[in-house]
């Protein structure tokens, strides 16, 4: 009796040992599927999402950077100790002295940039305490107070840095966001190759193992023939090499499938047992792509076409820079209220008036012309820069025109490649119930096969080249043509998706 409890640990046991490790429970995914999850649950659109967080710091920093900024500096004690030679009037002769000084320092400060202008404003109190022990020189506690200080830098030799990021930081956070959403349209094509490579897979799989089939059922009609003289020998091995070879090519198949299998697994973030079977898409909804209104959006929401104008902003700031590098011109300006007593209480009383004004200037003589060559580099790289976002956008306009054509042909093949499909299995059918009643040759039976495996296999080439360059044309214009809507529109709901 005791034995029985142990009966389902045995068979347990049994078929880890048969079957070997698990599969996971069997996923179906269709196109879309797999699309969807690789852009929420791949690696790559992971290290994509965290390169635009980085600039959407950046962005932020530049936001803040016209924002006052409050510090508060303290130095609640500091000691030192020296040995000084101190003249005595007294000996008419410079003695050492051991002085000691203990002194503390406090400031609270704002600073505020000045946008319009690219100057400075800044604004501080302090107080400073210093005390000083000696045993045979002065000993003295001084307490300075700055309850009020305001001062003003400008330097005119450099541009206005705030303006020029005011006009550039834009840009390059937007840049950021289309590299995002560039990167998930990537993704995508990546997706849809996997999926396919997958899908041929078990298509030949399942061919492979239709053909086994048949194979042996040909043999079989092949040995009945052979008795009664109706075959002849060559025939019936060349029925018996079919069998042959599509063992052989299941075997391959299989192969194949296992790395495909692996493949999107890895990509998608799935266990590496998982059992995935890719359903084909059985209809497709975009017929057309209009190779004006492509390159339109291209030139609007392409990264690369977008990015032509901030090159452009930054040579020009290159260039005025290199044009005041010249002669150096900076003003400075301060007020502020100030008072330096023996007793903190005095330290705030009949405080006194203090005021700096600064101007300064520096010509070269000769620099032998360096600045001149300077400029000429500034001004030669802005030519080149015009020069190249011109040819960018160009071969853009090339390849966006290019792949919307490639589009609208693939579209078309995908239609005959399907009906020809179609036609390639009912006639491998029908070559099969001929050759069963003897009226077609072992020849005619490897044609039909071949003819209906090319057929299926050119049918799934064209549906997944039909959506490579749907996806190729989505990632060169930024723009979903089934909803008629660019992409950039929905970029928060997208990142949103990827924090959950």
């Amino acid at each position: 009796m005791k034995s029985l409890l142990y009966l389902p640990f045995v068979c347990a046991f049994i078929l880890i040992m048969f079957n070997g490790p698990g599969r996971a429970q069997p996923i179906k995914l269709t196109l879309h599927q797999t699309v969807e999850r690789a852009q929420k649950t791949s690696f790559d659109i992971f290290k994509a999402k965290y390169e635009y967080l980085l600039e959407e710091l950046d962005y932020t920093d530049f936001k803040m950077q016209l924002l006052p900024q409050f510090s508060l500096q303290l130095t609640p004690a500091s000691y030192s100790r020296s040995i000084t030679e101190v003249y005595n009037s007294e000996l008419m002769m410079y003695e050492p002295v051991e002085i000691q000084k203990v002194s503390s320092y406090y400031k609270l400060g704002m600073s505020q940039p000045i946008g319009f202008s690219g100057g400075s404003l800044s604004v501080y109190s302090s107080l400073t305490r210093s005390q000083q022990f000696s045993e045979s020189y002065s000993n003295y506690t001084d307490f300075t107070s700055i309850p009020l200080n305001i001062s003003y830098y400008q330097d005119f030799s450099q541009l206005n840095a705030y303006k020029w990021n005011a006009r550039i930081e834009p840009l390059e956070f937007k840049q950021a966001k289309l590299e995002f959403i560039e990167q998930r349209e990537e993704i995508s094509i990546e997706a849809v190759n996997l999926f396919f490579t997958l899908l041929v897979a078990q298509q030949n799989l399942a061919i492979a193992r239709l053909n086994s089939s048949n194979a042996d059922s040909l043999k079989n009609i092949g040995e009945r023939r052979a008795k009664i003289g109706a075959i002849s020998r060559d025939d019936l091995l060349n029925l018996e090499l079919k069998q042959v070879n599509a063992t052989i090519k299941i075997q391959q198949s299989k192969n194949e499938l296992e790395n495909a299998r692996l493949d999107i697994c890895e990509f998608l973030e799935l266990p590496l047992n998982s059992e995935i079977t890719c359903i084909a898409p059985e209809k497709v909804q975009l017929t057309h792509i209009d190779a004006t209104i492509a390159q339109r959006y291209a030139l609007k929401n392409n990264p690369d076409s977008h990015d032509l104008k901030r090159k452009l902003l930054l040579v020009e700031k290159q260039e005025l820079a290199a044009k005041r590098e010249k002669y150096a011109f900076s003003v400075s300006a301060g007020l502020g209220l100030n008072q330096s007593q023996d007793e903190f209480s005095e330290a705030f009383q009949d405080l006194l008036n203090q005021q700096s004004f600064k101007l300064s200037m520096n010509i070269p003589l000769i620099d032998w012309k360096e600045n001149k060559r300077n400029i000429q580099r500034a001004t030669l790289n802005k030519e080149i820069t015009e020069k190249e976002n011109k040819k960018i956008r160009e071969l853009l306009m090339i390849e966006v025109s290019k792949k919307a054509n490639e589009f609208n042909i693939k579209k078309m093949e995908l239609y005959s490649a399907a009906r020809a499909d179609t036609i390639s299995q009912h006639a491998y059918q029908a070559t099969q119930q001929l050759f069963s009643l003897g009226k077609v040759n072992v020849m005619a039976i490897n044609d039909a096969y071949n003819a209906m495996y090319t057929a299926q296999n050119r049918y799934l080439s064209a549906l997944k080249d039909y959506w490579y360059y749907y996806y190729t044309i989505r990632k060169l214009c930024l723009f979903d043509f089934e909803k008629e809507m660019e992409l950039v529109e929905g970029f928060q709901q997208q990142l949103d998706l990827l924090n959950k």
